[in-house]
């Protein structure tokens, strides 16, 4: 994990770096002194890294997701997403060949008020296919924008107001495009969707009057 400064976008400078021993496949960052990173460590699938001063980062905490029983999980976090003080923590089969458990959840938020010790307000078991993860978060309001690499749910909508209860705002809200989205925003009232074939990038338009038909 690396910190440059880009304040000369043609000559960026390293100011640090901390060796993990994990891969890092998603990054937040906060505006406390915290990168919050995405991993695919079996006992610290969330890191969270003190970069207040890049020239000795430390880690300041793990977070390791376990299963509805309580039991550690092997799942990889992907991706993430950060607002305020929750953290949205998406996973899968990231890399290894692995089917996520009956018993395993693939959507997370987490309360970093502390960012010492991240604690879990709720979670969601997706129900993907084998060997595929989520891809991509974006949040607005009550609604969580999820893309995947689930060639029959790529793209889900899930209304988060209440982490413990994380539910589907109507009977459409797991959408089956053929592609595997490999990344997601949302601004002004649609979703982008950068795809991994066919078609690259698809806008989705939210309608209101047809909600399953986006």
């Amino acid at each position: 994990f690396f910190v440059f400064d880009v304040s000369d976008p043609e000559d960026p400078d390293q100011l640090g770096s901390i060796e993990l021993g994990r891969d890092v496949n998603a990054i937040e960052i906060d505006g406390d002194g915290f990168a919050y990173l995405a991993t695919s460590a079996d006992t610290a699938e969330v890191t969270v890294i003190d970069i207040s001063s890049p020239g000795s980062m430390s880690q300041a905490a793990v977070f390791n997701i376990r299963d509805t029983d309580g039991n550690p999980s092997s799942v990889d976090a992907t991706s993430l997403a950060l607002v305020g003080n929750k953290l949205y923590v998406g996973r899968g089969c990231y890399k290894d060949k692995c089917t996520v458990g009956a018993k395993e959840t693939d959507f997370i938020i987490l309360n970093i008020a502390n960012p010492a010790s991240p604690a879990q307000l709720g979670a969601k078991r997706l129900g993907q296919s084998p060997n595929t993860d989520v891809s991509g978060i974006s949040i607005s309001g009550k609604f969580a924008f999820l893309g995947t690499t689930d060639p029959t749910g790529g793209f889900q909508v899930w209304i988060v107001s209440d982490p413990a209860n994380i539910v589907s705002p109507s009977a459409c809200n797991v959408y089956n495009y053929s592609e595997k989205a490999t990344g997601i925003d949302f601004i002004d009232d649609r979703v982008y969707i950068s795809n991994e074939s066919n078609k690259a990038l698809r806008v989705i338009w939210d309608d209101i009057n047809s909600p399953c038909n986006p």
